[in-house]
């Protein structure tokens, strides 16, 4: 994926923020529905596409299983959209960027402290015709990103 993301002009920056190492007694995990924090209405249901991507990568990398009032909780907060253009990347790189940023924390439900915070920002920048669609496929790779730390945080 990451090669096509290239291709494709799409950059994705990781900023994991580690509080609590994981404890690998939490096998359970609630999955909160992700929140849109930007003033984004358009045709996209970017908070239903971020929530069922965190599920489906969730589910298919055997992370964690996903139940109701589990001992972990995650939130997850779209900070920024942007559907951009592909003829405008195609005429001026930098001009018509579509971008993500997507959050998500992970806290303890018995203590209510923190655990650790995942972030992602993702932006597909140059590109002309094969970036076509990057506003369908943006907040896919956010959550790759956010998956791809999360592994690393519990060690699989």
């Amino acid at each position: 994926m990451c090669s096509v993301n290239l291709l494709l002009g799409c950059v994705t920056t990781p900023a994991p923020q580690v509080i609590v190492p994981f404890d690998k007694k939490y096998r359970d995990i609630q999955l909160k529905a992700c929140v849109n924090r930007t003033e984004y209405s358009g045709s996209h249901d970017i908070a239903k596409e971020a929530t069922h991507a965190l599920q489906t990568e969730i589910k298919d990398n055997n992370l964690f299983k996903i139940v109701d009032q589990a001992d972990l909780i995650m939130t997850c907060d779209i900070e920024k959209f942007s559907e951009g253009s592909a003829i405008a990347r195609w005429i001026m790189p930098g001009l018509g960027v579509t971008r993500a940023d997507i959050s998500v924390i992970i806290w303890e439900r018995a203590s209510g402290n923190i655990l650790t915070v995942f972030k992602s920002q993702t932006e597909v920048s140059s590109g002309g015709f094969y970036t076509i669609g990057a506003d369908y496929y943006v907040i896919d790779v956010a959550v790759n990103s956010i998956v791809k730390q999360l592994r690393e945080w519990i060690g699989n």
